[in-house]
């Protein structure tokens, strides 16, 4: 492994994706994104390139849902995005 601070923690890898912590681990653990480890605390670890390349190919495959999520909560808050997620979950 290279310098530690050439990666991104798993929270900002989501941030970036726009998807959850969870969604990012179930995708390291069927291998269509690869995980690195902190030597020192084992924490997840994701290289910038890798995320670059999973998202190109989120959106050559047509999946839009991650981009169309990125695009909307992008200039919200975070405040703002709780609120729309819970209201979210309490009408399924």
């Amino acid at each position: 492994m290279s310098k530690l601070d050439e990666y991104v923690t798993i929270s900002e890898a989501a941030d970036y994706l726009g998807v959850c912590c969870n969604t990012l681990r179930n995708w390291g653990a069927s291998g269509k994104i690869r995980e690195h480890r902190n030597p020192m605390n084992d924490y997840r670890l994701y290289a910038p390139k890798d995320l670059d390349s999973l998202l190109k190919q989120i959106r050559t495959s047509g999946a839009s849902c991650l981009n169309l999520r990125r695009e909307k909560f992008a200039t919200q808050d975070v405040r703002q995005q709780r609120a729309h997620s819970s209201w979210f979950w309490d009408t399924v």
